[in-house]
């Protein structure tokens, strides 16, 4: 038998478990008694493991990401598509592990690294190729490079030697823009030396003025990214600066084609409206 899927929520691993076998597998919860016998316990034993036969392995995968619905986004977990990963213990043989621990505290136990949402195991990845890590090589393909290249279109509304601001092709409200540097090679905070730092953020300073006083919100937000994790979708450096109006609600960040982009004419009214006023 091979694990599929595991679940903190009996109710849902019971539902999961029925769809696979009302499309004929025979598909189990490895610790569904655990319930009924001590209900308390049931996220310290491991969860819900949905487990089907192993030739059913890839077709009952398939069928759970059609019910999830899309692909999880990049670094979330594949079992239910939560981003917040934790370091556990084994949890095959919790009480055992847990005296072991007890009696030989430097004993060697497994950690795994897991969904803090669902506890599903997630597969290790070296930190160089690890997309959720602060530390990947910065990839010159990335879609902001290629905006400076001038390969992609965008609606400009600064643009000097070393710094360029455009409107975002998604944006959350009116007027929402994002500030990069053109000569750092930087993915997050981190990576940036300080006086491009320093001059990135005076330019989002003065950008941020004239985005009010061309738009007149109400408030405006700066926002930046670290990590995949923390909602970083472009690894290259940079601020947005999002106008906010009492009683509006935002979009959501980093919506994806077809749900949100904006009309590049509507960007481009906008983007001449804040350069005015640069």
């Amino acid at each position: 038998m091979k694990e599929v899927a595991r679940f903190f929520d009996m109710e849902e691993a019971q539902i999961a478990a029925g769809f696979l076998r009302s499309h004929g597998m025979d598909a189990t919860l490895a610790d569904e008694h655990a319930l009924s016998v001590m209900p308390e316990l049931r996220v310290g034993l491991g969860g819900f493991r949905l487990l089907v036969p192993d030739q059913d392995e890839a077709a009952a995968t398939q069928l759970l990401a059609d019910i999830r619905g899309e692909a999880p986004p990049l670094g979330a977990c594949a079992n239910c598509g939560h981003t917040q990963m934790r370091r556990v213990r084994d949890a095959r043989h919790p009480f055992l592990l847990g005296l072991l621990g007890l009696l030989f505290p430097f004993a060697g136990a497994t950690n795994e690294l897991r969904c803090a949402a669902c506890g599903h195991k997630q597969p290790e990845t070296d930190a160089e190729d690890d997309p959720m890590s602060l530390h990947q090589p910065y990839d010159p393909e990335n879609i902001f490079a290629k905006i400076i290249a001038g390969d992609i279109p965008a609606a400009k509304v600064y643009e000097d030697g070393e710094i360029l601001a455009f409107m975002d092709a998604f944006p959350q409200s009116k007027g929402h823009t994002l500030v990069i540097s053109k000569t750092a090679t930087a993915t997050n905070l981190l990576e940036m030396e300080a006086e491009t730092l320093s001059h990135l953020m005076l330019h989002t300073q003065r950008i941020a003025k004239s985005i009010v006083a061309a738009l007149k919100p109400d408030g405006f937000r700066l926002v930046q990214f670290n990590g995949a994790p923390a909602g970083q979708t472009v690894f290259h450096l940079h601020f947005h600066i999002i106008p906010v109006w009492e009683g509006t609600d935002l979009g959501a960040h980093a919506q994806k084609q077809g749900t949100g982009q904006a009309d590049m004419t509507d960007l481009e009214t906008i983007a001449g409206l804040i350069r005015e006023q640069l």
